[in-house]
């Protein structure tokens, strides 16, 4: 009887999650037209932000729906993260293929200039 409260008392609180996530779901998308609108970024950058957000849902609530409620929320936060991961690991590029054109810039530069380095 003890397993069946706990597992209740788990479902009754990753509904509460739930209905937050759709909640921080909508604020996000609109934060992320806000910035799409004025330009802050790009029309790519907004759909991917997007399909991570209610791709996240979308996935969080079938496997939620398939096994329960906390499967759901887990696996959505998993769906969320890896998206929010993989922007954050496509601007660690940008920064690093800009910084590394301005190095070999800079390196061709000085060499066309006469300079060697010792």
């Amino acid at each position: 009887m003890r397993f069946l409260q706990s597992y209740g008392r788990v479902g009754n609180f990753t509904k509460v999650l739930g209905r937050a996530g759709y909640i921080g779901a909508a604020i996000s998308g609109y934060s992320d037209y806000q910035k799409f609108k004025d330009e802050e970024i790009g029309g790519i950058r907004f759909g991917y932000r997007t399909a991570g957000t209610f791709g996240s849902l979308a996935i969080g609530a079938y496997v939620g729906g398939s096994v329960g409620g906390p499967h759901g929320v887990l696996v959505g936060g998993i769906v969320g993260g890896a998206f929010n991961a993989g922007e954050m690991m496509y601007d660690g590029y940008v920064y690093w293929n800009y910084q590394m054109s301005l190095f070999l810039t800079n390196l061709e530069t000085g060499l066309s200039g006469g300079w060697l380095p010792r």
